[in-house]
């Protein structure tokens, strides 16, 4: 994409807006910028002017995660557009982009102490996903909401919510989606003093999660709180050695352990 923005020629719009979405696609992850959303916004008018709604939803939405994903955001901005692109995305009947637009507003909502807010907007994305028959972005909704019922304390329904994510991402291969599952089957278990079962999901997910190189932002890593008090109250050295064995297991078999364990 970058060699075709590169030539001298010039591009057709709609090509423009491809090579540029991916490009900053990339960047927002690897090195966000207050550059990429006016370029994605660009692109959005781009796949508009062409014809191309669903490119423009996309652009638009995207433009709302990578202003989010700055050093120093600007996140009415990012919400308006992020909640533009959920609106064009449902216009369209495509569940899944709502889906993910609505669980980036419920990550926004959760960075700024609206647990409530998050939790709804996450049930909203599990809804739109359901509603457009989409599995992969509704196990992406259905493990954010069974965040939210964890912090609120509600610990059974975060484990079915968690459950269900895991089997969801098994049947579609899903490597990080497994890891997500994990991490929170994880925290669920060490405020049950489980510390075998803390210990091996914590272990299994980061060898999936060192394995893939796909990690989530630090701001919403929260296993790792849960299982430094289990660490306090039992022994540690146990905790570090269950660690250990589950970093032996590769996804799925850490998904059939997890599975193996609902409801106890």
């Amino acid at each position: 994409m970058e060699e075709l923005l590169a030539r001298d020629e010039p591009l057709a719009p709609r090509t423009e807006a491809i090579a540029t979405f991916y490009v900053c696609w990339r960047d927002m992850w690897v090195a966000p910028s207050p550059a990429l959303p006016p370029a994605l916004l660009r692109a959005a008018e781009q796949y508009a002017g062409a014809g191309d709604e669903l490119g423009a939803a996309m652009a638009v939405a995207t433009a709302g995660l990578a202003e989010a994903s700055t050093e120093a955001p600007d996140l009415a901005a990012a919400v308006d557009r992020l909640e533009e692109g959920a609106r064009r995305f449902r216009a369209l009947r495509a569940g899944w982009g709502e889906s993910l637009a609505l669980v980036a507003l419920g990550r926004i909502a959760a960075i700024t102490g609206d647990t409530e807010g998050a939790a709804e907007r996450f049930q909203r994305a599990m809804a739109a996903a359901v509603g457009g028959g989409d599995r992969f972005s509704g196990t992406i909704a259905t493990h954010h909401l069974a965040r939210m019922r964890l912090f609120a304390g509600r610990l059974e329904e975060s484990e079915a919510l968690f459950l269900d994510a895991i089997q969801g991402s098994v049947a579609l291969r899903h490597d990080e989606g497994i890891a997500y599952a994990l991490e929170g089957l994880a925290a669920i278990v060490a405020e049950r003093d489980d510390v075998e079962r803390a210990g091996v999901l914590s272990g299994a997910a980061d060898a999936i999660r060192r394995r893939t190189a796909m990690f989530d932002v630090p701001a919403f890593v929260f296993h790792p709180r849960y299982l430094a008090a289990l660490a306090e109250r039992a022994d540690p050295g146990r905790l570090r050695a269950a660690k250990e064995r589950g970093r032996d297991c590769g996804a799925l078999e850490a998904a059939e352990y997890a599975l193996a364990g609902r409801g106890a």
